[in-house]
């Protein structure tokens, strides 16, 4: 949220390319630290997972042009919170940034780095 509403730090408006490579960063960090944890003595017997939020929207129901304004913003929402993001990253390894426009995706970036391990995975849930 900090690359794209500026909300949190370092309070960027909309730099989003950038909030899709930091996204990545951090999942391949998370990578990283379980791969030295598992690696220090003892470290295999140590449960190393992530959690994280899930906040899905969802539009009004359906009623053509009259609801299409509900339906882009449920998608865009649930796109930048990093729900389809996070999910299918750590399920099969894939990471397709894009941003969601009326006239469908303007594809930025893609990789296939290969599911990354998991021991565990958090969900909080907060809302509907």
């Amino acid at each position: 949220m900090g690359f794209i509403f500026g909300a949190y730090p370092p309070g960027k408006l909309f730099h989003l390319e950038t909030a899709g490579i930091v996204l990545l960063n951090m999942l391949r960090a998370h990578t990283a630290a379980y791969n030295a944890i598992k690696a220090l003595p003892g470290g295999d017997k140590y449960k190393v997972g992530l959690t994280h939020m899930v906040i899905p929207f969802t539009s009004w129901p359906d009623l053509g042009p009259l609801t299409a304004h509900s339906r882009f913003a449920a998608r865009w929402l649930t796109f930048w919170w990093g729900y389809d993001l996070i999910h299918g990253y750590l399920t099969k390894g894939e990471f397709k940034w894009s941003v969601p426009g009326l006239m469908g995706d303007n594809h930025v970036f893609e990789v296939h780095d290969g599911k990354p391990p998991l021991d565990w995975f958090g969900c909080n849930f907060y809302s509907r």
